[in-house]
């Protein structure tokens, strides 16, 4: 307790100093207030429980994968994106042996750049490779931007951060847009020739 009658958290550290007959001559102490050390703590497991939260709820799928590439977590929407019931199934997944990223990106990743691209997610693939059961068949779209987690903007980089949508639908109704779009234009150019 401070003289102001304050209680702060303290660290106290004493020891018995004794004379040449080994008599007990001083307990000798160090103290120090460790206020500021507590409320960094209590920052920091604030600032993790508010990244915790948005990584789990998040609406894009989110992967971790560590600096060789094995994946160490993701979030439920990118189990549900790749039909996954539980993370169990897939961590320790290589993202360098992912057949559906090709050898081009997968350079340009092992060098640090971020990455992001547009591609079919192919299922068939994930079954032909063995690489993890899914419940889900067929091509999806997807897009997918990769960044590298640095520690001090430093290579070989400490891990991965791969954010994930599926922009299937996204994709069906531009494609359905483009058709409608050429069909009209055929329309209106057929019409003008008979006009």
């Amino acid at each position: 307790m401070t003289k102001g009658g304050k209680r702060i958290p303290y660290y106290f550290y004493s020891t018995l100093l004794r004379d040449s007959e080994g008599e007990p001559l001083v307990i000798c102490g160090v103290g120090r207030d460790i206020s500021e050390q507590k409320s960094m703590k209590y920052v920091l497991r604030e600032s993790e429980e508010r990244f915790r939260s948005n990584f789990e709820e998040s609406p894009i799928g989110i992967e971790i994968y560590d600096g060789d590439g094995k994946l160490t977590n993701a979030n439920r929407t990118c189990l549900d994106i790749f039909g996954l019931a539980d993370k169990s199934e897939v961590l320790g997944f290589d993202l360098f042996a992912d057949p559906n990223v090709t050898e081009e990106l997968k350079k340009r990743i092992r060098r640090g750049e971020t990455v992001r691209y547009e591609a079919p997610f192919d299922f068939a693939k994930v079954r032909r490779y063995k690489l993890y059961e899914t419940k889900k068949t067929g091509i999806i779209d997807l897009d997918v931007l990769i960044s590298p987690l640095k520690r001090g903007g430093e290579i070989p980089v400490a891990g991965y951060m791969v954010q994930v949508q599926d922009i299937t639908d996204r994709k069906l109704a531009e494609d359905a847009l483009r058709e409608s779009e050429e069909r009209y234009r055929d329309l209106f150019e057929n019409a003008t020739d008979l006009i």
